[in-house]
């Protein structure tokens, strides 16, 4: 099959939505109104760098931190390392609410329910994939 040349009304369309996407200015922290694409690119790429660059901690905080986080019982750090059961992914995928997805590929849980009997070998082949020392085991 060959590609289709995208119609006139597609380009148009995708030109509007260019353009009612674009930022054409922007003010910067000094209150100066800038128009060229460089400078509003700028803007934001200081903007991003001072919101998630190098943080300064106070070590100090840490033994304030280490007291709110409570150790768990030997029990339950014993059942997490036991293996993920089969039914134990479908809960899960289950448990996910409509339209969102539980990861970043993008794929929703709605997917996974109404394909399940399809995808749910390859769902598992990728997790041992990623998660080699994990191992499945069926329902007894």
């Amino acid at each position: 099959m060959e590609d289709e040349e995208p119609s006139l009304l597609h380009l148009i369309k995708t030109l509007r939505r260019r353009n009612t996407r674009t930022i054409l200015k922007i003010q910067d922290p000094q209150g100066c109104v800038l128009t060229r694409q460089s400078e509003i690119t700028n803007i934001f790429l200081n903007h991003l760098r001072k919101k998630y660059g190098h943080m300064n901690i106070d070590r100090d905080q840490f033994n304030t931190l280490h007291v709110q986080i409570r150790p768990i019982d030997p029990e339950t750090a014993q059942s997490l390392e036991l293996p993920i059961r089969f039914d134990e992914v479908l809960t899960a995928i289950r448990a996910g609410a409509k339209h969102k997805s539980p990861g970043i590929d993008g794929i929703c849980h709605d997917f996974y329910m109404a394909n399940w009997e399809t995808v749910n070998l390859d769902l598992i082949r990728g997790l041992l994939e990623k998660y080699p020392t994990v191992f499945f085991y069926a329902n007894t």
